[in-house]
C-alpha cells in the first residue's frame, strides 16, 4: 500500500524536485564523471555528506536515470519504513495487533509520505535512523564484535547522508556507557572504538572540505529567526501530525510542543518504573534510545535553525521525529495494557484512552494523506518538475542553442536540472538587509564584489537568463548593474537570455548553436 502511495504521489510530474534536490544529482552527476562532488553551479559539494549522491550515481551505472533514481528511492523508503517500523514493535512487544497498527501509524503519515515523494536525503536517513535503534539494541542486550561491527556501519551511513546524524553520538555513547551486560571499562573501550570508527569517513569529509574551501560544511549565515518561533514552528507541525487542527490553527505551537516533551519524559519514567516492579513489558533500553534519540534531535534542530539561516521548520525537516515518537506510544500502549492483569477497571481504561488518542491520530493522518494524494494527482508534487520549468519557452531554447559561455541566473536549479548548464546563482542585492543583518548583508556584498570582478575580467561570453515569474524582493535586476552593459539575445514567452560585457568590449557575448 505504502509503494502504491508514493507511485500515486509521483505519477503526474515525477519526484519532486527542489534547490537541494539539483546539488545531490549534480553531485552523482560530477563523481560519476570523475570531477569528484561538484553543484550545478561548478562550486564544492560541501553542505552535505555525498553518501545520498553516491547512491544516485550507482543507480546512474547500472542504467537507471536519475528521476527514476529518486522516485525509486521514495518508493522503497516508504515501504521499509513501514515494515521496520512493525517489526520494532513486534520486536519489542510480542504483540501482532500493535505491530500492524504502527505499520499502519507510518502509512497514514503525511509527513512521512510528503518526504518520500521529494527528491531528499531525509527518507534515506530515517532508514540508518531505524537501523541505527535495532543495532544499539542488539549490542546492550548481547555486545558482541559483528553486533558492534553493525553499529559502527549503520552510524557511518547515517553521518555519511545528514551532518545532523551526530546526534547518534550522544545517544550511542550513554545507553552504552551504562549498560550493565558488561563491566564498566568495557563499556568504555567499546564506546570509543565504535564512536572513533563511525566518525572517521565524516572527519575525513570534513577534512577534504576545508582543504578545498576553508569550512568544514559550507558557509553558514547567522539565523533570521528566533527561538521562540522555531519552538512554535515545530510544535504546530508535530501537533498536525498527532491531532490535526483540532484545536484551530491560532494554537501556539509552544503548548503541543511541550506536551509532547512532557509526555515522553513521562513515558520514560513510566517504563522505568515498570522496569524496576519487574512487570512485563519492552526492554529498557528501547524506549531509552527513542526518547533518547527524540530529546537530542529536537534540541539540535531547534538549536541549528536558530544559530545558522536554514530553511524554516517543517514536515521534511521534522520528519526524523515521526516513527520514534509512535513507537514510543506503542511501546507506552503495550505497558499500559499490562498495568494489572487482575484489574480489569484498569485495563478498560487504558483501552479507551488509547483508542481515543488513536482514533483522532488516524483520523487526521489519513484525511491528510488522501487530500495530499488527491492534490499530487491532479498537480503534481512541486518543485521543477511542474510542467511549467519542464515546458518552459526559456529552458526549451536553451536546449536547442547551445550558448559557450558562463551562465547565471536568477532559477540556476531549474537551468541545471533540465538543460544539464553549469549554471550560477545571480547576486543577491546587499542593501535588502539592514543593519540588523550585518553580517549577511556583508556575506552578498562579497558575493557582489566577486561577480563584478568576475564580470570584468572573463574572457568567455557570460549570460543571463532571467525569468519572468521568478523574482524576489531582495536579489538585484539587470538594470542595477552599473559596472558592465547589457544586450537582449531573445526574449521568449516566460523569460529573457541577456549577454552581459564590459564597456570597453560591448561585442563579447554571441550565441552559438
Amino acid at each position: 500500500m505504502g509503494i502504491i502511495l508514493v507511485l500515486l504521489c509521483t505519477h503526474t510530474n515525477g519526484t519532486g524536485i527542489s534547490p537541494d534536490s539539483t546539488s545531490y544529482i549534480s553531485a552523482a552527476r560530477s563523481f560519476l564523471a570523475g570531477r569528484g562532488f561538484l553543484r550545478f553551479n561548478g562550486t564544492v559539494f560541501e553542505s552535505w555528506p555525498p553518501l545520498y549522491p553516491i547512491l544516485l550515481a550507482a543507480l546512474k551505472y547500472v542504467g537507471i536515470d536519475y528521476f527514476s533514481s529518486v522516485r525509486l528511492l521514495g518508493v522503497l523508503s516508504f515501504a521499509t519504513l513501514i515494515f521496520i517500523s512493525g517489526f520494532w514493535v513486534l520486536r519489542c512487544s510480542s504483540s501482532w495487533l500493535l505491530a500492524t497498527l504502527s505499520s499502519l501509524s507510518i502509512l497514514l503519515s503525511g509527513s512521512i509520505l510528503n518526504t518520500c515523494s521529494w527528491a531528499w536525503t531525509e527518507p534515506l536517513f530515517i532508514i540508518e535512523v531505524i537501523a541505527f535503534f535495532f543495532a544499539l539494541q542488539y549490542v546492550l542486550e548481547k555486545p558482541s564484535t559483528k553486533r558492534i561491527l553493525l553499529l559502527i556501519i549503520v552510524t557511518a551511513a547515517a553521518c555519511f547522508t545528514r551532518y545532523i546524524g551526530v546526534v547518534l553520538f550522544p545517544v550511542g555513547a550513554i545507553l552504552l556507557i551504562l549498560n550493565n551486560k558488561q563491566k564498566f571499562w568495557k563499556n568504555v573501550l567499546t564506546t570509543g572504538i565504535w564512536g572513533f570508527a563511525s566518525a572517521l569517513p565524516l572527519i575525513l569529509w570534513w577534512v577534504r572540505n576545508w582543504f578545498l574551501t576553508g569550512t568544514l560544511a559550507g558557509t553558514r549565515l547567522p539565523a533570521n529567526v528566533t527561538v521562540m518561533a522555531n519552538i512554535d514552528l515545530a510544535g504546530k507541525f508535530i501537533g498536525s501530525w498527532f491531532m490535526g487542527n483540532i484545536f484551530g490553527e491560532n494554537t501556539p505551537g509552544r503548548i503541543f510542543l511541550g506536551i509532547f516533551c512532557i509526555s515522553i519524559t513521562a513515558m520514560l519514567a513510566f517504563s522505568i518504573y515498570k522496569t524496576k516492579k519487574n512487570y512485563n513489558c519492552w526492554l529498557n533500553s528501547s524506549t531509552s534510545i527513542l526518547a533518547l534519540f527524540v530529546i537530542l534531535y529536537t534540541f539540535a534542530i531547534l538549536s541549528a535553525a536558530s544559530r545558522v539561516m536554514m530553511p524554516p521548520l517543517d514536515d521534511r525537516l521534522l520528519s526524523p521525529l515521526y516513527i520514534p515518537m509512535a513507537l514510543l506510544f506503542w511501546g507506552f500502549a503495550r505497558e499500559l495494557f499490562t498495568i494489572d492483569p487482575k484489574s480489569a477497571r484498569k485495563l478498560i481504561r487504558s483501552i479507551i484512552l488509547v483508542g481515543i488518542f488513536v482514533g483522532v491520530w488516524f483520523t487526521a493522518g489519513s484525511t491528510y494523506v488522501f487530500a495530499r494524494t488527491q492534490r499530487n494527482l491532479e498537480r503534481g508534487v512541486g518543485g521543477l518538475c511542474q510542467p511549467y520549468w519542464r515546458n518552459s519557452e526559456t529552458l526549451v531554447w536553451l536546449r536547442n542553442y547551445r550558448l559557450n559561455g558562463h551562465l547565471y541566473s536568477n532559477n540556476p536549479h531549474a537551468v541545471y536540472i533540465l538543460t544539464n548548464y553549469e549554471t550560477k546563482s545571480f547576486p543577491t542585492n546587499p542593501d535588502y538587509y539592514d543593519s540588523s543583518m550585518a553580517a549577511v548583508h556583508n556575506f552578498h556584498q562579497q558575493k557582489l564584489d566577486e561577480f563584478k570582478s568576475f564580470v570584468l575580467s572573463s574572457k568567455k561570453p557570460i549570460y543571463l537568463i532571467w525569468f519572468k515569474r521568478h523574482f524576489r524582493k531582495n536579489m538585484m535586476t539587470p538594470d542595477k548593474l552599473g559596472f558592465c552593459k547589457t544586450k537582449l539575445i531573445k526574449e521568449l514567452r516566460d523569460g529573457y537570455v541577456i549577454s552581459l560585457h564590459t564597456k570597453e568590449n560591448p561585442d563579447r557575448g554571441q550565441e552559438s548553436k
